[in-house]
């Protein structure tokens, strides 16, 4: 991680533990988990699980999330989930959950 990464991942920690609190030991969702925004906020929960201790669980959608995750190796952890499907088609939740 570089270091101008890390004062990112801090200061929006800083201004955003209050609500990190509230998450903890939760799971959360998260659609377009692999696109700009959703790579921030997977990087994001990664810091506050393993620098500040908050734990989060996260389930994220993704179409290919095995390419996403040779592509970008760092988002393979054990508090990610990564499920298969497209916001588009949300029968693959029903499905899922039977």
């Amino acid at each position: 991680m570089t270091e101008k990464l890390l004062e990112d991942l801090e200061y929006i920690f800083d201004n955003t533990k209050h609500l990190l609190k509230e998450f903890s030991g939760k799971t959360i969702f998260v659609t377009g988990a692999t696109g700009f925004f959703g790579k921030w906020l997977l990087e994001s929960f990664i810091y506050a699980n393993h620098i500040k201790n908050i734990n989060i669980h996260i389930i994220a959608l993704s179409r290919n999330p095995n390419q996403f995750l040779l592509n970008y190796p760092q988002f393979n952890h054990p508090e990610i989930q990564f499920l298969k499907g497209d916001i588009l088609d949300l029968r693959f939740l029903i499905l899922r959950s039977i």
